[in-house]
């Protein structure tokens, strides 16, 4: 294989993938309770579980989205009761951001099925070398900086993510 069908073979194989995992987190599912979320809102749990009394701005900075588009997937996770609201103690216009006793409960199963994921992911990695690990690294690198230059602005992303820092 030459050079050229190389690299058109890698893109092929990382654009497939990403297209996987689009198909896959576009239905919404259950999580431990009754209530059908988009991972765009389970994430958005995790992050709230993860960092502990955060706030919306926090968020939207974390992921380098607008504030809007995270208070509309705030607004639909407090309609199903899965966040708190509470005014910050020494800056009145913030708000802190925690999970209610339901939302713990889709954040623990959310965490335990990425847990579960996250082990057969790495099982079918465990037989790459050490330089072909950092190899793929790197290529992901370059994908997700080119990824986030080519559309990063229309999706509100205004830098760079940790990845590329």
């Amino acid at each position: 294989m030459d050079r050229r069908q190389s690299l058109e073979q890698a893109l092929s194989l990382t654009l497939l993938n990403l297209n996987f995992i689009a198909v896959r987190d576009r239905d919404p599912r259950q999580y431990g309770t009754e209530e059908l979320l988009y991972m765009t809102e389970v994430d958005t749990l995790a992050m709230i579980g993860d960092h502990k009394d955060c706030s919306a701005v926090d968020i939207a900075q974390l992921w380098h989205i607008s504030k809007s588009a995270v208070s509309k997937t705030l607004h639909k996770l407090e309609k199903h009761g899965l966040i708190l609201r509470r005014e910050h103690p020494e800056d009145g216009r913030r708000t802190i951001l925690s999970l209610s006793p339901k939302g713990e409960i889709v954040y623990k199963f959310h965490k335990q099925l990425d847990k579960t994921t996250n082990r057969y992911m790495m099982k079918s990695i465990e037989s790459c070398t050490d330089e072909e690990l950092e190899a793929y690294i790197k290529i992901s690198k370059l994908f997700h900086g080119a990824m986030i230059r080519k559309l990063g602005p229309s999706q509100g992303w205004k830098k760079l993510s940790p990845l590329q820092q």
